[in-house]
């Protein structure tokens, strides 16, 4: 996986940048070269599709991959552009998280092996009830090595014998 590597001055003088995009689902590992200018804003402007696809939140690696640095980051989030949600995962917002946002950086935390269990599997397939501000559930392979996060409950499975 690339995180946005410079490779000096290309034609023109201007900086070229190889960014790889396996972190981003369905993208199949491609890597894609852009050059500063009408490339940086191609680049800019797939971030905020893969923002607003994920209700708001992103994580570190996918920043990374669209040209945004750790420095930028941190800056963002003490300016309050931006809030760190949980290690590695941001929402582009401030103030309250709603609920599609925080089942979003729950899974994003924890990776795609993750899956949304008990009242967030219900409630995100439409079952209507009083859920209030219940955590977040998620289950995860019983071989994963797992640091709680707050507001995510977490199960871990074992292998379904068949």
């Amino acid at each position: 996986m690339s995180t946005g590597r410079k490779w000096g001055a290309g034609r023109g003088g201007t900086e070229r940048h190889v960014v790889g995009m396996d972190e981003l689902a369905g993208e199949g590992g491609t890597t894609c070269e852009v050059t500063e200018g009408r490339g940086a804003k191609a680049l800019e402007e797939r971030f905020e599709e893969v923002r607003r696809d994920q209700a708001g939140a992103f994580t570190r690696v996918q920043a990374i991959a669209h040209g945004m640095s750790d420095k930028v980051l941190t800056s963002r989030c003490r300016s309050g552009r931006i809030q760190s949600i949980h290690r590695g995962v941001y929402v582009d917002f401030t103030g309250p998280v709603p609920w599609e946002t925080r089942v979003w950086a729950a899974w994003l935390a924890y990776g795609p092996d993750a899956a949304l269990a008990g009242e967030t599997a219900l409630r995100k397939h439409g079952l209507k009830g009083n859920w209030a501000d219940s955590p977040i559930r998620l289950e995860l392979p019983h071989s994963r090595r797992v640091h709680q996060q707050p507001g995510i409950v977490i199960t871990q499975i074992g292998r379904a014998h068949v």
